[in-house]
């Protein structure tokens, strides 16, 4: 099983009901958690994903949860 901190993050704050979500986004997570994340031959470039949201939240602003679901 392949993980992402800002991927479980985002996940657990909808399955703690931190967040509501629409049901096209429940649908992705459902899709995720039962075809993606369970296989392993794929990876998070995780070297990749930092240095874009450090980037970004260095000159820009600074990213929400979904902001960096989406990035990973």
């Amino acid at each position: 099983m392949i993980v992402h901190k800002y991927v479980s993050e985002y996940i657990e704050l909808y399955e703690t009901g931190t967040v509501l979500l629409n049901k096209e986004r429940i649908m992705l997570i459902h899709y995720l958690k039962q075809d993606i994340l369970t296989r392993n031959d794929l990876h998070f470039d995780m070297d990749l994903i930092h240095k874009c949201v450090t980037f970004i939240e260095k000159w820009h602003f600074k990213l929400n949860s979904f902001q960096k679901f989406l990035i990973a």
